[in-house]
């Protein structure tokens, strides 16, 4: 369970990070 609780977050910051990304907020 808590490796899937890593993972999900894991996959949570990826997304953030590519939708950041889009915005154009990280370069």
């Amino acid at each position: 369970m808590e490796h899937r609780d890593e993972k999900d977050l894991e996959l949570r910051q990826k997304l953030t990070r590519s939708a950041l990304q889009v915005k154009g907020v990280i370069h």
